[in-house]
């Protein structure tokens, strides 16, 4: 739908938009939204770091290991969001900044098949202040989390997620 020249309502941001898809198509609770949409942020900013660092440099074992780490954080909060049907990773995610998103390298197929990507699925938006602050200390803090308590991985307080 077109807009006319005199609608001052801003246009929405990636970031808008991924917290209507989170509580339209993943079912997310609103009371829980904003820390559940902040939480994927991070971590998609995150991944995209280290997925950058691969393409310039190449990853430490530990870098790899935290890469893991936030795939696998991914692949639970898939499963505890009946709107999500799975996540794809992109490992080479070179694109271009639009507007303060940068091209992410962490995308959701929605069981309703609602897209944002010419490849079928929601990609989850990085944000470049979450880019240049969070980088992979996000990665670090879960293998930390990790490390105290195999089992206690689902309730990763990092991102306010409940057991």
């Amino acid at each position: 739908m077109r807009r006319s020249s005199f609608d001052l309502t801003p246009e929405p941001t990636p970031s808008d938009e991924f917290r209507a898809v989170l509580l339209r198509e993943a079912q997310v609770p609103a009371a829980e939204l904003e820390s559940v949409a902040r939480a994927f942020e991070q971590a998609a900013a995150a991944h995209l770091k280290l997925c950058d660092r691969h393409l310039t440099r190449g990853l430490t074992s530990t870098e790899r290991q935290e890469r893991e780490a936030i795939e696998n954080w991914f692949a639970l909060q898939v499963s505890q969001h009946p709107g999500i049907a799975s996540v794809r990773f992109l490992h080479d995610p070179r694109g271009v900044d639009r507007g303060g998103v940068r091209g992410s390298s962490v995308s959701l197929r929605l069981e309703s098949g609602a897209a944002n990507s010419l490849t079928g699925n929601w990609k989850v938006p990085v944000l470049a202040e979450d880019y240049k602050q969070l980088g992979h200390d996000f990665a670090r803090q879960y293998i930390e989390a990790c490390k105290q308590d195999d089992h206690k991985v689902a309730g990763f307080e990092h991102a306010g997620f409940a057991p």
